[in-house]
């Protein structure tokens, strides 16, 4: 004779489960969250050397070179692609030119 699970053990399995793995989480979140802390000093120094690495805008143009694309160009130069093209309405983003010059302010 097969003895049958009622559905309430059923449901109380799966909510011991969803339990035991939210325990887990919370744990596994709360080191993560001690280390982050004892390493907090190294993240704000790393998060501002990125910030002092970002280029700036020390010229009015660009000069288009070889491979060059707006991506490019714009991490090279600080200025966002979009605004490249606002001030560059002329040009086709798909097909620079070298040598063509861009406007950058």
């Amino acid at each position: 004779m097969k003895k049958r699970t009622s559905v309430f053990a059923r449901l109380f399995a799966l909510l011991a489960i969803i339990a035991a793995l939210a325990a887990v989480y919370v744990a596994v979140s709360g080191a993560l969250d001690e280390d982050s802390s004892k390493n907090g000093k190294q993240s704000n120094q790393h998060a501002k050397t990125e910030k002092e690495e970002k280029p700036k805008i020390t010229a009015a143009t660009y000069e288009v070179e070889e491979g060059d694309t707006l991506t490019r160009i714009s991490h090279l130069t600080g200025v966002k692609v979009t605004r490249i093209i606002e001030l560059n309405p002329e040009t086709d983003p798909q097909g620079l030119v070298i040598g063509e010059v861009l406007k950058l302010r």
